[in-house]
């Protein structure tokens, strides 16, 4: 097992954050510049998220009042049904065609973005036209009524615009592997933004889940970021919903921001804590993790056992199975309303018109359309809790879970129904192939949960506003996230600025420290690092699981004999050498003295540019500019190194070379060599012994967790050193 994963994860190459020759250090008309790129890049990534959210509310809409109400009210029930279902068919098989040809824009992204922000490098994953098949991927998934957000694919289009900005950028410090890691970070942390509408929580977000390297200094530029991408979508969505202009606020001045563009679903009634929700957010907790546990292994199970090795082995296969599972999700959604009955609307509620019902001043969508006579006559006042449910858009949903109040908006019948349905599709809906978010979903999923755990405390001991269904679905919301994401602070401040409820923080947080705990137990990581896994992604944690680590040493984990080179070398050794090994590193070494490594892409360059020279005679000088400028353009675009070249004479590697590589002892700690790879986001560490000679290499595919298992199963523990090469 361990060598298949190690085939599969050959496929993955790492970033070389410590590149020759290349300096980072900015004027000061330049950092006004960079800072200038990160203000751009926030509003850019707050007009293309404004411009998807549109044009899925558009899509929302045209679903709702036509395909649903009309063909109900003017269609027999089974051609209602059909229009239904080749709605919801049609825009999920479009939405996996197109990522077909594109596969980089399948799935979230959430996982890509972390691991490219881990060091390893993902082709394409942030390239434009990923960008445009993923928000045209996702504006359809989620129109077609898949269990899907698209918080995920947001994120994964602020990483995108951030990286696009840096390639524009005429500045060639901007293009340092290192800027470029920053300038992802920050458009992700824009993305949390715009997907949740919190900029404080995007940029813990970030520290918290995302960045493997954050430095203080650049939570500032992430902050802009954030700041600049939440004040243009406050500013567009007060003005326009579904592509149409917004009625004027009643009593507004000119200017005023309309509090749902700043809210995703802030509470409009405001209940004093009470500190019996404490224990009850605790048991709460333990639930949430307990499910939210399940909800990781079972997608896992899913991706594992049935997608991988039977859907994903043909493309046929794989554009199929959503169609399948939207076609299914569909019928159920249709036709399980009708198994219960319509409710009067709680009279402490007033209907704004029909199907509509305001809370002060958040309007929550009732569906009454299942209802006889609802949809000719206003004073029924009835609705159809199911339809509600599954008919309306995801952030309706939340804010009827989430309503406050002293009724009870869904009775525990329906919750418990819609609660099974919706897990088992999201479960096993995460990782189709198509662009989708998952963390919508689990959010969805929690508010039931808290729903219904009010629900039942209500029949148990009576009515009050401490059992309140809005207060304990929103803390619920936070657990049942938390067992799934593994987030904590983060989420806590998200969830904070999502519903501007302060009361309740500390109920919250203990929720989700309890989640977390119950999860951590029952599953070894996070729904993403385990997708990760199963990609065999070389992902480095910030420590390793792998117990006594600190009792090996860095012999015990290095590969060696390494290939060298001679500070001088014949175009045909170099040629040979590549083309009969996959390593991308070599050192030069001149007798047993380690001169410096070279990398794999800058020998194919340097042959490259004397074969042309050569062949073309034109003669040109190979400087670090153009060396650069050639790595950076057209590296991917070279033909294969032939097998004979064309000349036979010697070339210096001095110009190509980095004389200052990381380098450690055979004898040093293997937890300081991990702590020390992953800190610095290195690629390759070379190990020396006492004559420092270079004797083997360390890189990221050796520290992750299975290729650790697997090579210090056979190494002697509690190796002892051997003496010093010196007395005191």
């Amino acid at each position: 097992m361990a060598l298949q994963q190690r085939a599969r994860m050959n496929k993955f190459q790492s970033h070389d954050y410590w590149e020759r020759g290349r300096s980072i250090t900015l004027t000061n008309r330049e950092t006004f510049l960079m800072w200038c790129m990160i203000s751009l890049t926030g509003i850019a990534v707050g007009v293309w998220s404004v411009m998807l959210y549109e044009t899925l509310t558009a899509l929302l809409d045209i679903r709702e009042k036509h395909v649903i109400e009309e063909s109900l009210k003017s269609k027999p029930l089974g051609v209602a049904w059909l229009y239904y279902c080749l709605w919801s068919v049609g825009l999920v098989a479009m939405s996996t065609v197109i990522c077909h040809r594109m596969p980089q824009a399948a799935g979230s992204g959430l996982p890509e973005v972390r691991a490219y922000l881990n060091g390893v490098h993902l082709p394409k994953m942030f390239a434009l036209p990923t960008m445009l098949v993923k928000t045209l991927s996702c504006i359809l998934a989620v129109a077609g009524g898949l269990p899907a957000g698209p918080e995920g694919p947001v994120i994964h289009i602020g990483a995108m615009i951030a990286a696009a900005v840096t390639r524009l950028s005429q500045l060639p410090s901007m293009r340092h592997p290192r800027v470029v890691r920053d300038f992802i970070t920050a458009g992700t942390a824009a993305g949390v933004t715009a997907a949740f509408g919190a900029p404080v929580g995007g940029l813990l977000f970030v520290i918290e889940e995302i960045s493997s390297f954050f430095s203080v200094r650049m939570a500032w530029m992430l902050f802009l970021c954030c700041l600049c991408c939440n004040f243009v979508m406050n500013v567009m969505l007060t003005y326009f919903q579904g592509w149409t202009l917004r009625d004027i606020i009643p009593n507004a001045t000119p200017g005023d921001i309309a509090p749902d563009a700043v809210e995703l679903f802030g509470v409009d009634k405001t209940v004093p804590m009470n500190v019996v929700v404490i224990p009850l957010s605790m048991v709460l907790g333990v639930i949430c993790g307990i499910l939210g546990a399940f909800f990781t292994r079972g997608s896992v199970h899913v991706i594992k056992v049935i997608r991988n090795p039977v859907l994903n082995r043909s493309a046929f296969l794989r554009c199929l199975e959503p169609c399948v599972v939207s076609f299914l999700l569909a019928t159920v959604t249709f036709f399980i309303p009708f198994g219960f009955s319509c409710q009067n609307i709680p009279p402490n509620i007033s209907m704004k018109d029909f199907g509509w019902i305001t809370n002060g001043t958040k309007n929550h969508h009732f569906s009454g359309i299942m209802c006889a006579g609802n949809e000719s006559d206003v004073s029924h006042k009835v609705y159809n809790p199911m339809a509600s449910l599954g008919f309306a858009k995801w952030v309706e949903t939340l804010q009827m879970l989430l309503a406050r109040g002293p009724f009870e908006v869904f009775p525990p019948d329906v919750l418990v129904t819609w609660f099974v349905v919706y897990y088992l599709f999201a479960m096993y809906s995460h990782g189709m192939y198509l662009s989708s978010g998952v963390l919508i979903p689990i959010m969805i999923l929690g508010a039931m949960v808290g729903s219904l755990f009010a629900s039942l405390l209500r029949g148990l001991f009576g009515s009050g506003d401490v059992l309140d269904h809005g207060i304990l679905a929103m803390i619920g919301m936070a657990g049942f996230f938390s067992g799934v994401t593994r987030l904590t602070f983060s989420l806590c401040v998200m969830v904070l600025e999502m519903s501007n409820d302060v009361q309740h923080l500390s109920c919250i947080i203990t929720c989700v420290f309890v989640a977390k705990v119950v999860a951590d137990l029952l599953t070894e990581c996070s729904l993403e690092l385990a997708v990760l896994k199963i990609k065999c992604v070389p992902f480095l944690d910030w420590e390793s699981s792998v117990s006594v680590l600190d009792s090996y040493v860095a012999r015990h984990v290095m590969r060696g004999p390494v290939t060298t080179f001679a500070p001088r070398e014949r175009i045909s050794v170099l040629a040979s050498i590549l083309l009969s090994q996959p390593h991308n590193c070599f050192p030069i070494v001149e007798g047993n003295r380690l001169l410096g490594v070279v990398n794999r892409e800058h020998v194919r360059i340097l042959l490259w540019h004397v074969y042309y020279n050569r062949t073309r005679g034109d003669g040109a000088e190979l400087s670090h500019a153009r060396l650069d400028d050639i790595l950076e353009t057209v590296l991917e675009e070279y033909p294969p190194i032939p097998d004979e070249p064309a000349m036979d004479e010697e070339v210096s590697l001095a110009l190509i070379a980095n004389t200052s590589p990381f380098v450690v002892h055979e004898e040093f700690s293997m937890y300081e060599t991990y702590c020390l790879f992953r800190s610095l986001g290195l690629r390759h560490l070379l190990v020396v012994n006492d004559a420092h000679a270079v004797i083997g290499m360390i890189t990221r595919k050796d520290l992750v967790e299975t290729m650790l298992d697997a090579k210090l199963t056979t190494a002697p523990l509690l190796s002892p050193r051997r003496d010093p090469p010196f007395t005191a």
